[in-house]
């Protein structure tokens, strides 16, 4: 709740709008386990989401809301390519994950549910800002310059549809050469 978050001294929340299954099988996509479907948005995630952003409005609360991270990006132990919606084994146009930033397929989808999402939530005073993407040095793509032209234009998309003009943002972990002086 919003309450425990505050009484422990968080100053400004992010929300995640995950591409992974870490929701509690709640996704923002339609389908189940090897039959996402990326082109439908999933009524039950946006109704949570949705929640979430009314109730940080009815509070004076902004949140960033972290459009996607790594985990579903990445293979090996605890990571979740192997669920990821944009992963062919799951009927998405990906063989590798590092694919997810080149691969026009892909980014095509993924402007697509940059449009939905700054549509859906845009206007609400809640939005403090748009992360496109939560630890983005921490997936299996290490071509900085395939990244930071990712960057480039999944920003130039969200600026483009944003009325509000929010800030757009990024997070690393650590170093990822350019992205450090993107603006």
């Amino acid at each position: 709740s919003f309450r425990q978050l505050f009484a422990g001294g968080e100053a400004l929340p992010r929300a995640l709008a995950e591409l992974n299954n870490r929701n509690n099988g709640v996704l923002p996509f339609t389908g189940t386990f090897g039959s996402y479907d990326l082109y439908r948005p999933n009524d039950a995630f946006f109704e949570r989401a949705k929640a979430f952003v009314e109730a940080a409005a009815a509070r004076g609360i902004v949140v960033q809301l972290t459009l996607t991270d790594r985990c579903g990006l990445q293979r090996g132990f605890n990571f979740r390519f192997n669920h990821s919606p944009y992963n062919a084994a799951n009927m998405g146009p990906l063989e590798k994950p590092e694919d997810f930033f080149s691969d026009e397929t892909a980014r095509r989808l993924f402007r697509r549910r940059l449009r939905y999402l700054v549509a859906r939530w845009g206007y609400s005073p809640a939005i403090m800002a748009w992360e496109l993407f939560n630890e983005v040095d921490l997936t299996d793509q290490h071509d900085c310059d395939i990244v930071t032209a990712w960057h480039e234009e999944m920003a130039a998309c969200v600026k483009s549809l944003d009325a509000f003009s929010h800030p757009v943002t990024t997070s690393i972990s650590g170093f990822l050469g350019r992205l450090l002086g993107m603006d």
